[in-house]
């Protein structure tokens, strides 16, 4: 049954929009389809405005975060105090909530007070739908939506 969104549309243009969507293009996890996280963020955000804010939340149900290790070519990890060595490094992306660490490191402490410095420049990131960092979910969509509108030029000009 056609719906009354297209209503006007002609078929082959429907049956175009039809194979661009979530079903179609991930039959087994549509949510995770672009144009189903932008279906979502569209809903979700339809009266709100995105608030960067220093403050946290004292308590969320159900906050995902995604742990990825911090890229050394942007922040330096550096022993200040009681630190023999820094073994690993990492940065969340999430809806910040208060007590959640931005940054974690792996270290060998040599003293009672071991004590870091993180040096550099570092962006904090939000993390969408299922635990997928913002910027990745915004290029999938504009990638669906590039190449729906250029099937839908070929689909004019008849190739």
């Amino acid at each position: 049954m056609r719906s009354s969104l297209l209503r006007g549309v002609a078929q082959d243009h429907a049956d175009l929009i039809a194979s661009f969507e979530p079903f179609a293009t991930h039959p087994f996890t549509p949510a995770a389809a672009p144009l189903a996280q932008l279906h979502e963020l569209w809903n979700e955000d339809k009266h709100r405005v995105v608030t960067a804010t220093s403050a946290a939340i004292g308590a969320l149900q159900g906050t995902s975060y995604v742990k990825t290790p911090l890229n050394p070519k942007d922040v330096q990890v550096i022993p200040v105090r009681d630190v023999v060595g820094v073994h690993e490094a990492w940065s969340f992306w999430g809806t910040p909530l208060d007590g959640h660490p931005v940054v974690e490191v792996r270290i060998t402490a040599s003293g009672p007070k071991p004590e870091m410095q993180l040096k550099g420049k570092s962006i904090a990131g939000l993390c969408v739908l299922d635990r997928e960092p913002l910027n990745y979910v915004i290029a999938g969509m504009g990638s669906v939506v590039e190449r729906l509108l250029i099937a839908f030029r070929r689909a004019d000009a008849g190739t």
